[in-house]
């Protein structure tokens, strides 16, 4: 009987370490690791009319089902 417990603790440990790494690697995916130094390019690739066509901003927008007065930024200098 006593073995369970270090058994136990053991599982809760790990599970909370994947817990917090888990989280943390699904908000850094390889594929973000951009370098910003070619401005020119990336100026070209951010105001590009057809980014609209794989980002789709305006359904975006209606899927969050906003509130005509809602406030959805504001400065809080």
């Amino acid at each position: 009987m006593s073995i369970q417990y270090p058994i136990v603790a053991v599982i809760l440990l790990l599970s909370g370490l994947i817990g917090m790494v888990l989280p943390a690697a699904a908000q850094s995916p390889h594929t973000h690791q951009h370098r910003f130094g070619n401005a020119e390019k990336w100026a070209q690739v951010f105001d590009d009319p057809a980014r609209d066509a794989w980002q789709k901003p305006h359904e975006v927008i209606q899927a969050l089902k906003l509130k005509p007065d809602a406030i959805i930024g504001r400065d809080h200098r």
